[in-house]
């Protein structure tokens, strides 16, 4: 089934309104239990009440009405591309929604797990780091033992009763290699180790339940809903990023997930891969038309996500360089004409140009929707 497009990223909305006072319309502030959670830091805690849409969900904010960062903010970047990075988190809120609904949930990013403790667990396995989820430092060249576990992320869900907020569970996401970049000495060349997406998965199911038995004795985590994630990220040089292969839920305090459920999806770049599929070859005629139109592109790609072998969404990028506002305003009508014409109307579809400076027009539509939305930057 095909799903709305989320033209939004939470992260983006939620910096937002941390800057932001909020006011008794848009926040109410809730007193927080009693109990020894100290994550909730024992004092009131505030909520947006103010939801962008069904596909997005509400923050839990601290008693200054401030957004909470993650404890482990900016472990991420050790992803091997920034699409990656982007995707990782993106992707972890979308599945989510599976377990937890926007409808009744709120979110703030993971407090529970901290950075200390997740870097023991990405962290190969040895006598100084028994909880170390990487195996141990093991073999030379072909018979190296890989590090399968690149980052793991934390996202916390609320529900709120008349006068608290209740942790309602936590999704988490483990990000696996399928190829692990490594050196063999200090100051030494970067060398690259393949691991098949079958022995990533395997790996990472068998991590995911070593890592819950770790999380159960996190305070507060102890019983609650804990929903995992599988994401296979892509390669330094691939464009398209990763996706997320699998996921499960540990329920009343499990410290296993006996079912897993695979997740068919994958990213692809037009023209690099997929021309001799209908939508490649509808995304060739709209790249044709448009470099007719004005000679003076770089380059035209569009990342296409597949969910179950039906396209989801497409994100055109164009880059090249207009000196004049008649130049831009032209171009961005030629290509709402073009995206008309040729490219499916069943999908999400997002269009940027951008120069090297910055962006200058944008483009999109909704699957829900028969006409483009444009808008030019001055």
């Amino acid at each position: 089934m095909k799903r709305k497009w989320k033209w939004l990223f939470l992260p983006t909305i939620l910096l937002l309104l941390s800057g932001c006072n909020l006011t008794d319309k848009e926040s109410t502030e809730l007193n927080s239990s009693e109990g020894s959670d100290e994550n909730l830091q024992n004092n009131s805690t505030m909520v947006a009440r103010n939801q962008l849409g069904d596909d997005f969900y509400r923050p839990a904010l601290d008693e200054d009405g401030q957004y909470r960062t993650s404890k482990t903010r900016g472990m991420t970047l050790s992803l091997n591309s920034g699409i990656n990075i982007s995707l990782f988190e993106k992707d972890l809120m979308r599945l989510s929604q599976d377990t937890f609904s926007t409808e009744t949930h709120f979110i703030q990013e993971g407090q529970y797990l901290s950075k200390e403790l997740v870097n023991s667990w990405l962290d190969r396995k040895s006598e100084d780091n028994p909880e170390g989820l990487n195996p141990p430092e093991s073999g030379e060249g072909e018979d190296r033992v890989p590090r399968y576990l690149n980052s793991i992320l934390e996202f916390d869900f609320f529900t709120e009763s008349e006068e608290n907020l209740q942790l309602a569970g936590i999704s988490i996401g483990l990000a696996l290699n399928t190829v692990d970049y490594y050196q063999a000495e200090q100051f030494g060349s970067t060398l690259m180790q393949e691991i098949s997406s079958e022995e990533a998965l395997s790996k990472g199911k068998e991590m995911a339940d070593q890592l819950l038995s770790q999380i159960r004795k996190v305070e507060g985590l102890e019983d609650i809903p804990i929903m995992i994630g599988l994401y296979e990220q892509s390669a330094q040089d691939d464009l398209a990023g990763g996706v997320y292969v699998a996921q499960g839920n540990s329920l009343n305090g499990s410290e296993s997930i006996d079912d897993w459920t695979s997740i068919n999806e994958r990213r692809i770049i037009f023209p690099l891969e997929g021309s001799d599929s209908a939508e490649g070859n509808a995304f060739a005629n709209f790249q044709s038309e448009v470099e007719r139109f004005f000679p003076n592109i770089s380059g035209i790609t569009g990342r296409a996500h597949y969910i179950d072998d039906q396209l989801d969404s497409l994100s055109i990028n164009i880059m090249t360089q207009f000196y004049g506002e008649g130049e831009m305003v032209a171009y961005t009508q030629y290509l709402k004409q073009s995206a008309t014409t040729y490219l499916p109307g069943d999908m999400n579809v997002e269009i940027i140009v951008e120069s090297p400076e910055d962006i200058q027009a944008f483009l999109k539509k909704d699957i829900t929707e028969s006409d483009y939305f444009s808008y030019v930057f001055d």
